[in-house]
């Protein structure tokens, strides 16, 4: 990742540690977020692209690895 997308990732893994806590609901923030990232693509991005975008989601989430939590704390933040 560049720099650039280093830091925003981390500001917005930030953002959204702060919000699950505060939330007790880590699922609800991350769709929210999901949910808002997925409109800002739509508007930005072409029809086709995005398509091919959206439906890399199911082609890669066996891809997507969990985060690591220790084994002394409940798998969820609430």
């Amino acid at each position: 990742m560049a720099d650039k997308q280093v830091k925003a990732y981390n500001e917005f893994f930030d953002v959204f540690i702060k919000n699950a806590i505060e939330a007790k609901d880590p699922v609800m923030v991350a769709t929210t977020m999901l949910g808002q990232a997925l409109r800002i693509l739509r508007t930005e991005m072409p029809e086709e692209d995005f398509n091919k975008f959206v439906e890399s989601f199911n082609e890669t989430k066996d891809k997507i690895k969990p985060f690591d939590v220790p084994t002394n704390v409940n798998k969820t933040l609430h």
